[in-house]
């Protein structure tokens, strides 16, 4: 497998959808500005959390641009933000030139992967959404905590299942730790964990919701568009609203702030 091919599996897997899919996948997303975590989140994560003024920052698998621009509109932020999807990057530059701070922000289209063993000295790095692209957590936080310099912060989602609200069959079939598992593996290179804000509410349950509204009507026409891709969009869909529902269930996503620690 070459490289090129290489990254587009991982950008197909960590976005749950067939690598031909990858093309299309702007057009399946193209009524949401916020791909994952939403950024009113992650602004309410640093509030008071000592980010410096004009920080240097690296959003890994930017999207649209939405968490960038948010972080240079409110804290001066410098940020540089790496997709590997053109159509994502090309939407950021005109949020960020729209907004007025196309000097603050920074999009380029490459391998985050690649980018995350060659960045360092930032303030601020954030992987949000893309699950084990940089592999299990203790392997992406060993990643992550290379790219800021000591005593720098990592912003990371994920998730946790809560057995208080999971079947036996969500027990025995859900692979996904517990609480008290997640904070431990975040903590394992001995960095602190600085802010957990749970996204669990009703606003976060119609946030899910309304991502896949979004998308049902985009699928049906690309469907349409390309008969040939019919089934691999109906299966992105139907793992999505899977995904979904898990989310208004027994597993909980979370998004937590650390401060590396040497």
């Amino acid at each position: 497998m070459s490289a090129r091919d290489d990254l587009a599996a991982s950008m197909a897997a960590s976005m749950d959808a067939e690598p031909e899919l990858l093309p299309h996948l702007h057009r399946l997303f193209v009524g949401l500005e916020d791909l994952g975590c939403q950024a009113e989140e992650v602004l309410a994560v640093l509030d008071g959390q000592g980010l410096p003024a004009e920080a240097s920052v690296l959003d890994l698998g930017c999207g649209k641009g939405a968490v960038a621009i948010a972080l240079a509109s409110k804290y001066g932020s410098r940020v540089l933000g790496i997709d590997g999807m053109a159509e994502f990057l090309k939407h950021a530059r005109a949020g960020a030139r729209d907004q007025g701070i196309e000097a603050s922000c920074s999009f380029r289209l490459a391998d985050l992967r690649e980018v995350a063993k060659q960045e360092g000295e930032h303030d601020l790095v954030c992987l949000l959404a893309l699950g084990d692209v940089l592999g299990d957590l203790q392997s992406t936080l060993a990643h992550l905590r290379q790219c800021v310099k000591p005593g720098g912060l990592i912003l990371i989602d994920d998730a946790y299942l809560d057995p208080a609200r999971a079947t036996a069959t969500d027990l025995a079939d859900i692979d996904c730790p517990e609480q008290a598992e997640v904070r431990a593996q975040l903590c394992s290179h001995g960095d602190k964990i600085l802010a957990e804000r749970i996204i669990d509410g009703p606003e976060s349950r119609q946030q899910y919701l309304s991502m896949l509204d979004a998308m049902e009507k985009p699928a049906q026409a690309l469907a349409e568009e390309l008969p040939e891709l019919s089934t691999s969009i109906q299966d992105f869909v139907s793992r999505q609203r899977a995904e979904t529902e898990l989310l208004l269930g027994p597993v909980v996503g979370a998004l937590w702030l650390l401060q590396r620690v040497d």
